[in-house]
């Protein structure tokens, strides 16, 4: 069970890594490639506990040097919302871009992976900063044009009009070389070389705009370790099995409110409080059901601080948040997060 975001990522990048190589460049032999970059397992595509970020850094020099210049542009190209599991389900489910922005730059910032972000809004432009940790001049250009470019990606697939946005303006700390119209392909705007910072700038309004959050499927998919409550949605049926759908996956606009919840369900909720009754539970119930299941996954799944998770749950204070979860699961929040990582070394996982 993996806490932290950095092995998730690592999985799905190297993932896409093989899946590029395989559909467009058929010619370059994978298992040569691992041993031209001194690795331990030459067959690096074959995902387990050993692959690590690490080994992405020497295949992605590698290629840089040799066969395909631009890889890592080429990976953040295909960069999907889903690949980041629960943390994916938590940034479209939040209440506008900013949000869900926040959401990513706080976990990231508590995780070991090596790329942080960060939001300064400068009058009308909101500039999300990108820096990296790494030592490794030609690893930290890997990992933050993979980082800047993926992050482009989620913004755009967060928003209606995503597919046709473009950033206001794209900052890039390196000089301007062969590649650099690469840069400008898969941005869609020129990019500016030579800047102190990386950096991606969008009108401050975007950050206000509600993430709509009907696609069903794509927070199916984002959720790829909610099996209980995903399990529960369709075997509890009826009025039951409406409400959990509500809540989980519209929990932003019913805000785990009954009266919020009955009109989303275009009922009194007079109404959608007795039907409840008359099954043997309660709004209060399954509201609560919901919300503990989706904060014990926040917490094994993802590094999002506790305040964080309270705020998504829509918890107006953390403390109610924490008394709640302390009385369901017997643990406070931070305990069941440490339980669930010494666990996870115990099995080796």
């Amino acid at each position: 069970m993996q806490l932290l975001l950095t092995k998730h990522i690592t999985d799905r990048l190297l993932t896409s890594l093989n899946s590029i190589l395989q559909d467009h460049y058929p010619h370059i032999d994978r298992a040569n490639l691992g041993l031209q970059c001194e690795l331990k397992k030459i067959r690096w595509w074959v995902i387990d506990e050993d692959s690590n970020l690490d080994i992405l850094y020497r295949l992605c020099a590698q290629l840089r040097r040799t066969h395909i210049p631009d890889i890592a542009l080429q990976l953040a190209h295909h960069a999907l919302l889903t690949d980041l599991g629960m943390m994916g389900y938590a940034m479209l489910t939040s209440r506008n871009l900013e949000q869900a922005v926040l959401i990513a730059g706080h976990a990231l910032e508590q995780a070991e992976y090596p790329v942080k972000s960060s939001v300064v809004i400068r009058d009308d432009i909101a500039e999300v900063h990108f820096r990296c940790d790494n030592l490794n001049p030609e690893y930290r250009r890997i990992l933050l044009d993979i980082g800047t470019l993926s992050a482009w990606r989620y913004i755009q697939a967060l928003i209606p009009e995503g597919r046709h946005m473009v950033p206001s303006a794209v900052f890039v700390s390196t000089s301007k070389d062969p590649l650099s119209e690469r840069h400008s392909h898969y941005y869609g705007c020129e990019v500016t070389f030579n800047a102190q910072s990386d950096c991606i700038c969008i009108p401050a309004s975007s950050l206000l705009r509600r993430i709509p959050t009907g696609d069903s499927q794509l927070l199916r998919d984002c959720n790829l370790q909610m099996h209980h409550v995903m399990n529960a949605l369709p075997s509890s049926g009826g009025i039951v099995g409406k409400v959990k759908t509500i809540l989980f996956e519209q929990p932003q606009d019913c805000a785990f409110k009954l009266d919020d919840t009955a009109r989303l369900l275009n009922m009194n909720p007079n109404t959608l409080r007795r039907q409840l009754i008359e099954k043997g539970t309660s709004f209060r119930a399954l509201s609560n059901e919901v919300r503990m299941e989706l904060a014990s996954q926040y917490l094994v799944q993802t590094a999002m601080p506790i305040k964080q998770i309270a705020y998504q749950l829509c918890y107006h204070e953390p403390n109610n948040f924490i008394r709640a979860f302390k009385a369901c699961r017997g643990l406070s929040p931070l305990q069941y997060r440490k339980q669930s990582v010494a666990e996870s070394v115990t099995h080796g996982q």
